[in-house]
């Protein structure tokens, strides 16, 4: 196990690891840009849109991974919509502090309002945030 660590630390340290290392990050990511939005991409764009449908729904955007606030009229109207099951909490909290990404999600919205995941490349996503 000792000889398995000191090889990696010794990689790690030559001159070509962190290109190989930023190489294989992009080999991952790529087939991610096939997709368009997912997941709470919806609830972002819901929030950098201000669509007056989901008004009561839409957040400063520095509060744009706060999905869920413990309100419960929110949450109610949440379910309405259908984005969540009846059986979802009232009171349910999901909020998470990202300042840079919800800056760069907001900068996609700024740039491209049409299509915030790249105005040459509809199918790719955060485009500036990958940058």
């Amino acid at each position: 196990m000792v000889w398995g660590a000191h090889r990696l630390t010794a990689w790690l340290a030559s001159p070509r690891a962190p290109r190989v290392i930023v190489l294989l990050a992009t080999l991952l990511v790529l087939p991610s840009l096939r997709y368009g939005l997912a997941a709470d991409d919806h609830f972002q764009k819901i929030g950098l849109t201000h669509d007056s449908e989901w008004q009561l729904l839409s957040e400063p955007w520095y509060r744009l991974f706060t999905f869920y606030d413990g309100d419960p009229a929110r949450t109610f109207r949440i379910m309405d919509l259908g984005v969540s099951p009846w059986w979802t909490d009232p009171t349910v909290t999901l909020s998470f502090f990202r300042p840079v990404s919800a800056a760069t999600h907001l900068l996609d919205y700024r740039l491209w309002p049409s299509h915030p995941t790249g105005a040459s490349n509809p199918r790719g996503r955060h485009d500036t945030a990958r940058a």
